[in-house]
């Protein structure tokens, strides 16, 4: 077995890491076959997890599916070696072994169930997340008749119906509802809610919505909000709705000078007490203290670890918000929890919440008596667009890439009527340099600003800065973002727009960037962007400036700034949670197993009124036929509990 495992260590399919895990569980193993065995399955299980798989299915481990279908001849190799082995025979193997492998009722380094391998961690993250919502789903507020109608008149209020005439006669379908109105009703009735909805759906809007009635609803108490999200942008847009809130508040009711909530936003890092290595247990419990409400966005980008984490510190009495979009791509780390909940969209909700609501907004949600899964109840999806109308060529193409439609996808693409969508093939060294110095052009009005102003305003070119970006793929090679900065960067430093200081060339005036690393005692986060900008006092001076997410300025001394990077391009992961008026969208000549359309709709979605892409017709139709799908029990077991 050793001679195949330096081979795939050598493919570069195993880690060194995956193959030390496994000697280290196997150093009192003895029976030659049952080593081979465990050995396969192991390393296996710890690559799968580096891929962002909570757990590895038994069918896995199988020649034509080992390498993703891949090396065939070595994994038929490794399989004349430890036998063809059925699911049946892998589940004994592993469990006689109940020293490395538990059934879950005792502790082990790795757990089997319901034929999925774990990490006894993972494990036990999916089941205390399995557990919390299907208890939660099933705790409905108990609302007098009183504050019911309290309810129902500040929903309507807020959200005024339009189409009277058929919610008096009862005739309404799908499309009538008004689901931003439900979600807020669901949010102020139930213990957890989870909201999807692309970008225009209204998600800012709902958060605005919510605090600005909770605030009218309890004005005499002095309720408790924290909203909190995985990045510095998302959490600036959090802050926007703090704003909306109050402009909302005044236009409802103009006697109300100031809410009573106590209303603070924070990173999700910075609410769990997490740093690079750590986490402060006592933070933690004090950050979830007597927490009324707890709003969480980009709720996509939680992996099953940080889920787990933050259920693990709720009080009893918190009601908690998850909002996303389960199109976009999921967490960097293991799990797709936000993804595995949104799996039951679209089934019916209970009859008992389907009451409720009706008696909250007068809308009448789809029902069953049968067969009911009560997570649904926890569910709302946003179905209509407020930025993307029905002819809008970016949403029109956002909704053909959720579909799967690779034609209608091509047809967009290359239709020659699109005025908001500018496709360029790349299919050699000319068109290459074409597109480089297209995406280069987009910077252009940003540092000609920087140089027609005698007195920077930072805060505006902070503003046009982010009007514009260039997204990529990949981090290495020609299309990666590293090389793309560089050459951007040589392009505009020819057109005498870049002046690098003291022969340095990361150092001028203008130059973007984007930390890599945290420093909380500079306020400074992992994908913070900023800008490298002259002192106002003294214009040889150069300071990083960043946008706080109170809307203020951090200035940053050169010499202090942690780990960054140059921020012309950024990869479309670094970009989830920013939007931008126009976006250059960059792939890979070469196909690559990152491609999916999940990656596709999250790097289109980021613009909000022009898009470029940059690719060929053989990669977007690969794009278009691959999904991530992250191996999980989150689903069963939610589905489980249903049974009992």
């Amino acid at each position: 077995m050793h001679e195949f495992v330096l081979e795939a260590l050598k493919l570069g399919l195993w880690r060194q890491l995956d193959v030390r895990f496994a000697y280290m569980l196997l150093a009192a193993t003895t029976n030659l076959h049952q080593y081979n065995a465990l050995m396969l399955a192991i390393i296996t299980l710890s690559a799968y997890i580096n891929q962002g798989h909570v757990c590895l299915p038994l069918f896995i481990l199988s020649p034509s599916r080992l390498f993703g279908g891949e090396h065939l001849f070595l994994a038929n190799e490794i399989w004349k070696k430890i036998g063809n082995l059925s699911i049946s025979q892998w589940t004994e193997l592993l469990l006689v072994n109940n020293t490395i492998v538990s059934n879950g009722s005792y502790l082990a380094p790795l757990v089997l169930d319901k034929g999925r391998l774990y990490l006894y961690r993972m494990w036990n993250y999916e089941c205390s997340i399995a557990k919390f919502f299907y208890y939660s789903s099933r705790q409905l507020s108990n609302i007098s008749i009183k504050e019911n109608n309290k309810i129902a008149k500040l929903l309507n209020n807020f959200f005024p119906d339009v189409t009277n005439l058929n919610n008096k006669l009862g005739y309404r379908n799908s499309n009538d509802i008004d689901w931003q109105k439900i979600a807020v009703a669901m949010t102020l009735t139930s213990k957890v809610t989870v909201i999807s909805g692309g970008p225009g759906t209204g998600k800012t809007f709902i958060i605005s919505k919510l605090l600005a009635i909770i605030s009218l609803l309890y004005s005499n108490c002095s309720l408790i909000v924290k909203m909190a999200a995985p990045t510095g942008k998302s959490v600036a847009r959090l802050n926007e709705s703090i704003n909306i809130m109050n402009q909302q508040l005044s236009l409802v009711n103009s006697d109300f000078r100031k809410t009573t909530l106590s209303i603070e936003v924070v990173t999700l890092h910075r609410l769990l007490g997490m740093s690079l290595y750590h986490q402060n247990i006592q933070r933690v419990k004090y950050n979830f203290l007597c927490l009324d409400y707890l709003i969480i966005d980009e709720s996509s980008m939680i992996d099953l670890s940080m889920m787990a984490k933050i259920i693990k510190y709720l009080s009893a009495k918190t009601k908690i918000i998850f909002l996303g979009d389960y199109n976009q791509l999921p967490s960097v780390d293991p799990g797709s929890v936000f993804l595995d909940l949104c799996y039951f969209i679209g089934k019916s909700y209970t009859y008992k919440f389907s009451q409720r609501i009706q008696n909250l907004t007068n809308y009448t949600l789809p029902y069953s008596s049968e067969n009911e899964y009560s997570i649904t109840d926890t569910l709302c999806l946003l179905q209509k667009n407020y930025r993307f109308s029905a002819i809008s060529e970016i949403g029109r193409l956002a909704n053909a890439i959720n579909s799967g439609n690779q034609h209608h996808v091509l047809s967009l693409l290359t239709s020659r009527m699109t005025v908001d969508i500018c496709y360029m093939v790349v299919k050699d060294r000319e068109d290459y340099f074409k597109m480089l110095f297209k995406c280069a052009l987009g910077y252009i009005n940003y540092f000609k600003n920087i140089v027609s102003c005698s007195c920077i305003d930072l805060v505006s070119i902070l503003n046009i800065f982010n009007e514009y970006r260039v997204l990529s793929i990949l981090r290495e090679g020609p299309f990666g973002f590293i090389q793309l900065n560089v050459l951007i960067e040589n392009i505009l430093r020819n057109y005498g727009l870049i002046h690098s200081v003291d022969n340095n060339d990361e150092c001028y005036v203008g130059r973007p960037i984007i930390v890599t690393s945290n420093d909380p005692s500079l306020l400074l986060f992992n994908g913070e962007t900023g800008i490298i900008l002259p002192d106002d006092n003294n214009q040889s001076d150069l300071f990083a400036y960043f946008m706080l997410s109170n809307g203020k300025i951090n200035k940053v001394p050169l010499h202090k700034l942690p780990k960054h990077e140059t921020n012309f391009v950024m990869t479309v992961h670094k970009a989830q949670g920013s939007e931008f008026k126009y976006v250059s969208l960059v792939f890979p000549d070469k196909i690559t197993p990152i491609l999916t359309k999940e990656l596709f709709y999250t790097g289109i979605t980021r613009a909000r009124n022009r898009l470029s892409i940059y690719a060929n017709d053989k990669i977007i139709t690969h794009t278009m036929q691959h999904s991530y799908n992250r191996y999980s029990g989150l689903v069963d077991r939610l589905k489980h509990y249903k049974e009992l």
